[in-house]
Order: structure tokens, then C-alpha cells, then sequence
């Protein structure tokens, strides 16, 4: 079990620097996903939302990119349930 050692700007830092292996909880039906995701432009990640929304993001949530399904998600740190990976470098 992950024990949330990593803060946010860590796991924003090791975002920017590449894709990244999260492993989560989803909240709708508490099933583990895995997404690889960033923050980094290079992998995809919009550098603003083409659609902004109009709800503030929580404190204790990042905006991602998910490579795989190509949409900006937000990630709860909460939810997290392994330790983020990183993948490549970008």
C-alpha cells in the first residue's frame, strides 16, 4: 500500500519531467486503474484546456494529461495507491 510519502509538488516535478505511472482507486466504483500520464508538453499535454472549466480544481488534486485515452483528467493524491513510476523521460 502506498503511503503517500510524495508530495504534490513532487509528483507535479517528476509530471513535468515525463510520463508517469499512476495507479489509483476510482471514485465512482472504488476499481484500480493505472493511467500513464504528464504534464509536460511534449506529451501531449495541452498548454491550456480547449474547453475551460468552470470548476476550481480541489487543493489536493493535479491536472493531467492521460497519454492513453488523450484527455486532461484531474487526479485525486488521495486515490493514489502505488507509488507514481515514471516511465520516460520526455
Amino acid at each position: 500500500m502506498y503511503d503517500h510519502s510524495m508530495t504534490k509538488a513532487q509528483l507535479q516535478a517528476l509530471l513535468n519531467r515525463g510520463v508517469v505511472k499512476l495507479v489509483f482507486r476510482k471514485k465512482s466504483d472504488k476499481s484500480l486503474r493505472t493511467m500513464l500520464a504528464t504534464t509536460s508538453p511534449g506529451g501531449g499535454m495541452p498548454s491550456a484546456p480547449a474547453k475551460p472549466s468552470s470548476r476550481p480544481i480541489p487543493e489536493n488534486n493535479l491536472l493531467v494529461w492521460d497519454t492513453e485515452a488523450e484527455g486532461l483528467r484531474s487526479l485525486d493524491l488521495d486515490t493514489l495507491t502505488e507509488a507514481p513510476e515514471l516511465v520516460f523521460e520526455l
